[in-house]
């Protein structure tokens, strides 16, 4: 632990863990709270991956369902993130949306994402065969300087916020990367931000029972190196937060997911997180997490205080000693009878207890994640903020389209339609 936090200290410090900082960025706050859209917002379209998606996500679909657009709009927008290539989602959108009242925002940290480029390409020219101004109808968030999509939107005057060069995009939920779409969708950013900012203080304390974050880390780690726990199952008990699931994924996989340590020890070594909701997945994975291999750990999420009351009405059967009681009860219910029934069973769990899920709580939730992935890296040995291994893959996409472009491939030969016959 010593070793641990004397270089995350440093590395914060030196600027390489960039996101420590976000939360206190009042100024980031103040521009994109004063900034408008020029037009009618009925619906907001993030063009996006990995990181530059998910933690916008996260935050939105947690927390805007309880907010409207701070506009004298009358209504939330829609807001819908288009995070793959595959068309069919963009092409259905792009017919039903009404252009006029939609506003693109397209993020991308290098400004060249393959992907969101893209997608880009095609909103631009939908925007301009409708004769609809890019400047209004778009907004980038990308690098300060450098990529294409920094050179486009200079070029047509669409508003720009900075990703900054040191936050990485699965560490970029804080910046503009999330807040600007939190704060069109009526999210209290600076409530988010004032939660991350009490965590970030818990986390930088040097003893390891009151550092929620390296605590978290330590646990994670020796249940892997030492127990070969190495599937770390990440479990909200709230709809709410499925998205968060999806978000830490990413976090914890290409921060850790290493081939060796940071002074080039081939390790091949990173904890493989798993995505799930309580109580969905009680009817999915709790078998495999009951009498499976012990190769799991699992992270459960508790919200004491639901978003919604709803009291379970008379009924008879089953039900009938339930008359009078809330929806909510159930769900802890059923948290507390998976934690029970797998410690019964020696398998071991961790869980976080937040007292209700609004922007504070998921702000300090948010950052406990990002902290306790820096601790981890630190634990394990890797380097937590590049991937080289994304990155490659990157390249050969990059390289595939360009020779297919000027070397096409001959059509196939066609082939003979496999034919099953079912008989009755």
């Amino acid at each position: 632990m010593a070793n641990a936090y004397q270089q995350v200290t440093q590395d914060i410090a030196s600027g390489e863990i960039g996101y420590w900082d976000l939360p206190s960025d009042t100024s980031l706050r103040h521009d994109i709270q004063k900034w408008s859209p020029a037009i009618h917002v009925d619906h907001i379209v993030v063009l996006g991956i990995g990181g530059s998606s998910l933690g916008a996500r996260a935050i939105t679909e947690a927390l805007a369902s309880e907010h409207t657009l701070p506009a004298p709009v009358g209504r939330s927008p829609s807001i819908w993130f288009l995070d793959n290539s595959d068309p069919t989602r963009l092409a259905q959108l792009l017919q039903t949306l009404d252009l006029t009242r939609a506003l693109f925002v397209v993020v991308s940290k290098s400004g060249n994402t393959l992907e969101t480029l893209t997608q880009w390409e095609t909103v631009r020219q939908r925007l301009e065969a409708a004769n609809l101004p890019l400047a209004a109808h778009a907004l980038g968030i990308t690098d300060p300087e450098n990529g294409y999509l920094r050179k486009v939107c200079t070029q047509h005057a669409i508003p720009t916020f900075e990703v900054p060069p040191n936050v990485g995009g699965r560490f970029s939920v804080l910046s503009a990367v999330g807040l600007l779409p939190a704060h069109l969708c009526g999210v209290d950013i600076a409530d988010l931000q004032r939660g991350a900012q009490s965590m970030r203080l818990q986390c930088e304390h040097p003893q390891l029972e009151q550092n929620p974050a390296a605590l978290l880390a330590a646990l994670h780690v020796h249940h892997h190196l030492d127990f070969h726990r190495c599937i770390h199952v990440y479990m909200p008990y709230s709809d709410s937060l499925r998205a968060t699931s999806s978000w830490f994924v990413q976090l914890w996989a290409e921060s850790l997911g290493k081939i060796a340590t940071e002074n080039g020890q081939k390790i091949h070594r990173g904890p493989t997180p798993v995505a799930s909701v309580g109580s969905t997945d009680q009817h999915s994975l709790l078998q495999l997490l009951m009498e499976g291999p012990e190769d799991k750990l699992v992270t459960f999420v508790q919200c004491n205080r639901p978003q919604k009351q709803l009291t379970i009405a008379p009924n008879q059967g089953p039900l009938q000693g339930l008359v009078g009681m809330d929806h909510h009860q159930v769900l802890l219910a059923q948290l507390q009878g998976t934690r029970e029934a797998l410690a019964r069973s020696n398998r071991p769990s961790v869980t976080l207890e937040i007292e209700q899920l609004d922007a504070q709580h998921l702000g300090a939730l948010l950052f406990l994640h990002m902290a306790t992935t820096s601790y981890a890296a630190q634990f394990y040995g890797v380097h937590a903020y590049n991937q080289p291994g994304v990155e490659l893959g990157k390249t050969l996409s990059f390289e595939t389209l360009r020779q297919a472009s000027t070397h096409p491939r001959p059509p196939r030969a066609s082939r003979r339609k496999c034919q099953i016959h079912l008989d009755f």
